[in-house]
Order: structure tokens, then sequence, then C-alpha cells
């Protein structure tokens, strides 16, 4: 464990309350629903993220009581500080309604990319099965949340084509239904295809490391049968060559208003290879597998 103490002021359902955890490596927590276990996970999480992992407005996570509720004589806050092992910094995420929120980091103030990664993090909850059955920009999301945390560049990408990618959707829709200056097109699309293709690739590698894997931890859940049937394949709408994908829909993405190809638009693919198909044909996963296999797969 990464915090040997967290402490939660207004947080939640918690007005102040503090948490140990074992220096031993594993905490259990035991209680009955809606004593606050999701909530101490939550508050590690945004520790370690500087973020909550349900992608909720820090709002919502505010402390509510008889004694805050309507009250004018402070804006709402809360906080949530964690002391670390021997050697590492203490840190903290502080959210004050209407200014924002401050991350520190041994009492000085921190920038919450510094945090990702470190300590790196995973959740894994109910939620989680939406990974399997949800839509494309939640499986999007999980490659790039755990790229993100094992290198810094592929974050620094991710920020930049996001932003690039906004600016191509303005030119879009400020020109329309006049095409753009060519010389405009050109320096928006060579960068959002750079970054792109980058983020293609270190998918591509994620995806080639987890079908390495994945038998072995599926054995490991007693499901070694169900890892012969799954496959993961990465769905790329620009079929490889980006910036030629840009070009080619060109034409489409003046009509619509928005790119229609790239990064922020592929999927990851669980698909079921039932052993009567021989590998033939595969079948969305989400379709075939039972809840107790959708788990086993999500976990």
């Amino acid at each position: 464990m990464s915090f040997s103490k967290i402490v939660l002021e207004q947080f939640r359902r918690f007005s102040r309350a503090e948490f140990y955890f074992s220096p031993a490596g594993i905490t259990l927590m035991t209680g009955p629903n809606g004593s606050g276990k999701s909530t101490i996970l939550e508050a590690v999480y945004l520790l370690c993220m500087g973020r909550n992992s349900r992608d909720l407005q820090l709002s919502t996570l505010l402390h509510r009581s008889a004694s805050t509720m309507g009250s004018e004589r402070r804006p709402p806050f809360f906080r949530i500080t964690g002391d670390r092992p021997s050697g590492l910094s203490p840190r903290s995420v502080s959210f004050l309604s209407g200014s924002g929120v401050a991350y520190h980091e041994a009492d000085q103030p921190a920038r919450r990319i510094d945090w990702i990664g470190r300590p790196a993090v995973v959740i894994f909850s109910s939620c989680e099965l939406r990974l399997i059955t949800g839509e494309p920009a939640l499986r999007r999301k999980w490659m790039d949340r755990i790229l993100s945390q094992e290198d810094p560049e592929f974050l620094a990408r991710l920020r930049r084509y996001t932003r690039t990618l906004e600016e191509r959707n303005a030119l879009l829709k400020s020109n329309f239904p006049r095409p753009p200056d060519p010389g405009a097109w050109l320096a928006v699309d060579e960068t959002l295809a750079q970054d792109g293709d980058f983020l293609v690739e270190a998918r591509r590698r994620l995806v080639e490391g987890l079908m390495e894997q994945l038998p072995g931890k599926m054995d490991l859940l007693g499901s070694a049968l169900l890892a012969g049937r799954i496959r993961l394949k990465l769905m790329e709408s620009a079929q490889g060559n980006i910036l030629q994908a840009l070009l080619d829909h060109r034409h489409e993405d003046l009509a619509c208003g928005h790119t229609t190809v790239g990064p922020h638009r592929d999927d990851l693919l669980f698909l079921d290879f039932l052993p009567e198909d021989r590998e033939v044909q595969a079948f969305a996963a989400a379709n075939t597998l039972s809840q107790g296999e959708i788990r086993i797969l999500a976990l």
C-alpha cells in the first residue's frame, strides 16, 4: 500500500475521519452498505490520480449534513490528506467550491500531471463490467489511463492530440460550408496525425501485451478454457495511416462538422471465438459470455 494513513475532511459521508492501512501490503475493509468503504477507495484514487475514478464533478463529493446544507458562513470544501511510508512525501487534495481544486506534496503546491502513475493505481468495482459491455469511449479511456501512468510522454501526446482535435473541429465548424485554408488544414492535420500515430502504436503494444498475459491470468482465476476463446483486437478507424485517413475523410468531416477518424474514434474489441467455429467467426464477448464470465474477463 502506498499510503499508511489518510484523513478525510468534509468528504462524502465523513465530516472528519482517519483510516490506517497495513504496512504488510494488504488491507481488508469490511462493513455494511453505506458505511463508507467505497468512499475510502475513492479518496485513495484521488490521492494517486488527482481526479475521481468515476469522472464525477468534484462538487458532488462534498460532505452533506444538516449543519452544512444551506450554510452561508463559508463555501463548502473537502480535503483528503495521505501520509506515505518513510522516505515519501505526504500529499493532499483540496477542493473549495467556487475556487477549484488544489494539489500539495510535502506542503508545497503540486501539479496533477506529476502525480499520475506515482504510484500507479487500479480500481475494480462493478462499474468496471462496462469495460466489456459499455460504449467504446470507456475502453479508450481505460487504455489511455494505463498508458498515461506508465509513460509520461504518452500523457503529453494525448493532451496535445486532444487540444489539436478541438482546434480541428472548431476549424471545421467555423468554415462550414466553405473549406478551410489548405495551409491551416496541413498544419493541424500533420500535428494530429503525428500524435495520433504515437497513441495508436502505444495502444497496439498494450493490446499485444494483454493478449500475452491473458491465458495465465485467466488460468489463475480458474478460466483457462475461456482464455482459449477470447481475443483482444484494436479496431482502428484510420486503418493504419492517420494522415491519409484525415485527407480521405475531409469532405465527410466538413459535412458533419467534426473529425470522424483517429484514435478518438477507435475501440478495443473483446471477441469470443466459440469452439465449434474453430476461430473462423468471432462474436462480441458481451453478447456470448455469461455474467460470471464477463466479471472474470473484466477483472
